[in-house]
């Protein structure tokens, strides 16, 4: 098997739209895993002529479970602030050491317009797993809507 097969995907949050005194969460699960890589896709803030002062944040956290009142900060990354503009974030976690769940938090600007809504996009990848998917559908979470293509 080609090692990038190795590998199952998760879309962890789904273009969602938050606003201000929200925040939006999801978790990907790294049993059995060794390696993860996080993609955090940010739209820039709707009302971008009026942007807040402080932007959105981005947390990545852990847990030993799957809720996020639950999760924790990781030693070693930091909270991204600040994010008016869009872009997009990079995380390569090892995992072999960290708890069993990891999660990504979406919260937007707390000061100066008061709802303003940002869109975003969380992709969860693991890697290295301790049993290879044995098929295709094996290597993206369960759901009808979901493919792969090996070429």
């Amino acid at each position: 098997m080609i090692h990038a097969q190795n590998m199952v995907t998760k879309v962890m949050v789904s273009n969602v739209n938050t606003t201000n005194g929200n925040t939006t969460s999801g978790f990907l699960d790294t049993l059995n895993c060794d390696y993860a890589t996080i993609v955090v896709a940010l739209a820039a803030i709707t009302t971008a002529g009026v942007a807040s002062a402080d932007g959105v944040t981005v947390k990545v956290l852990e847990s030993t479970d799957t809720n996020v009142s639950n999760a924790t900060a990781i030693t070693g990354i930091s909270d991204i602030t600040g994010k008016k503009n869009g872009g997009e974030g990079l995380y390569h976690i090892d995992t072999k050491t960290r708890k069993r769940y990891l999660f990504t938090r979406i919260v937007p600007g707390t000061s100066g317009v008061t709802n303003e809504p940002v869109t975003a996009t969380v992709v969860g990848m693991t890697s290295r797993r301790a049993q290879a998917p044995t098929s295709t559908s094996d290597m993206v979470t369960t759901g009808t809507n979901d493919w792969v293509t090996i070429l």
